[in-house]
């Protein structure tokens, strides 16, 4: 008997749950075990490991998005391969690699430190080292608010040290002896909320994990940027002040007695993050989240090439606002435009509806880049717009963020790439053109969307 085209019942995927949580799921609807779910049910004769978080058989996945009407690239978005090269440079990482990785991930880039002043270590002289993220063992924390709810649900995030809390509910994860001391103390299984600036930090995480982007107080960035600046952060925090310089090491003396926690977290001896227990490893996300919350608010002068992410723009001409008004735009006539007070009504009235209409912030933005198109002078253009005019952001999106945008919600990044091709060109026929094409407003995601969905 031939599998079936497809599932009766396929529940969507929730947000951020891993691929072994929610085929769990499924196999609970119909009382199997997930193996025989997928095995003689699926038709995939490969063997079905116990862990399908990390290494799913090439095979399956084809198999369940046919099954479940899911897209592939959804599935592939719910395992750590899925996530090269966002959050990792490989999965798995070879062996042989991670002395590179290791210095091109964590080390290539600095935040609170001067360039190149972190000292160099071996690696993996001693030990192996699976890659940044990765831990040695796995971790078994649960969000029991996730886990209580009527489909219970695990996140992959969960089983790396990216992470103090769920980042849906805002509250600490447990490990499965913290979980047992509570249940058997008879409290409340809930989870503690996470305090500020710890909060803060884990924000900007969700926000690289839903949206492909970060909104930093110095600019917003995208999510492998954010992954990278984290990891070095934290490779940071764990150095001795010894071999540092004297203001480098007041800086990190500064986030340490800030946080109240013990300098590195305790270290005697350097470890990659990787290696730590996770007592540690919270310790230091503690102490990253403290160190960007100082330079957020400009208590602390971070020294390193990113920098300037984390500080807020030195202030400036901010859109005050518009006055209320219900009276329709009176346009002024082309031939009163030399009379000053008419001019001045004219580019208020376009700042008002800029702000109103994606097509004429698409329209006017465009006629600002039309003499120099060039990607730095669009973007540079488009924040000025953003800032003085008050224009949102999603009104003028630009191809590289509607393309992270898509890639998020599950599609394969080479069509992705044919559909906004094609869009352009045809919107380019009809309607914007030149550098306004490859502007993206809202109406367009939602037809950017049905044309990938055909």
């Amino acid at each position: 008997m031939n599998a079936p085209p497809r599932w009766p019942l396929h529940p969507a995927p929730g947000e951020l749950e891993s691929l072994s949580s929610w085929l769990a799921r499924i196999a609970g609807l119909y009382g199997l075990p997930v193996r025989e779910l997928l095995g003689p049910n699926l038709g995939v004769i490969a063997e079905i490991p116990d862990y399908l978080d990390e290494d799913p058989p090439p095979a399956l996945l084809p198999a369940v998005a046919h099954a479940s009407g899911v897209p592939l690239a959804r599935l592939k978005a719910m395992t750590l391969p899925g996530w090269v090269p966002w959050l990792f440079d490989s999965f798995p990482m070879p062996e042989s690699d991670g002395e590179e990785t290791f210095y091109t991930y964590v080390r290539q880039h600095s935040v609170l430190l001067a360039p190149g002043e972190a000292t160099r270590f071996e690696v993996t002289r001693r030990r192996a080292w699976r890659g940044p993220w990765i831990p040695e063992t796995r971790m078994t924390r649960s969000c029991p608010l996730c886990t209580a709810e009527p489909e219970p649900r695990r996140a992959w995030v969960w089983d790396l040290p990216l992470t103090v809390g769920c980042t849906i509910h805002r509250r600490r994860l447990l490990s499965r002896e913290e979980l047992l001391g509570v249940q058997l103390a008879g409290s409340d299984v809930v989870g503690a909320p996470l305090p500020e600036p710890l909060a803060t930090l884990e924000n900007y995480t969700h926000q690289a994990l839903t949206t492909g982007a970060v909104a930093l107080p110095g600019r917003r960035i995208h999510a492998g940027v954010w992954f990278r600046l984290l990891r070095t952060l934290l490779d940071e925090l764990s150095l001795s002040s010894a071999a540092l310089r004297k203001g480098s090491a007041r800086t990190l003396a500064q986030v340490w007695e800030t946080a109240e926690l013990t300098p590195r977290a305790g270290m005697s001896i350097w470890q990659p993050y990787e290696r730590l227990p996770w007592s540690r490893q919270e310790d230091l996300l503690t102490a990253a989240a403290v160190a960007l919350d100082l330079a957020a608010h400009r208590r602390l002068r971070p020294g390193g090439t990113l920098a300037a992410l984390l500080i807020p723009p030195a202030s400036g001409q901010v859109y005050p606002g518009d006055e209320p008004r219900r009276a329709r735009a009176r346009w002024p006539e082309i031939k009163h435009l030399r009379r000053p007070a008419e001019f001045r009504e004219l580019i208020a009235e376009l700042e008002r509806a800029v702000r109103a209409d994606p097509n004429t912030a698409r329209q006017v933005l465009g006629f600002l880049v039309h003499h120099d198109p060039s990607p730095a002078n669009l973007d540079r253009e488009r924040k000025m717009l953003i800032r003085t005019s008050g224009i949102p952001p999603d009104f003028v999106r630009t191809r590289a963020e509607t393309e992270a945008l898509l890639a998020l919600h599950g599609y394969e990044p080479d069509e992705i790439a044919r559909v906004l091709t094609e869009f352009a060109q045809q919107a380019a026929l009809s309607g914007p053109h030149g550098p306004a094409a490859d502007l993206f407003i809202p109406e367009d995601l939602v037809q950017l969307r049905a044309r990938l969905e055909q």
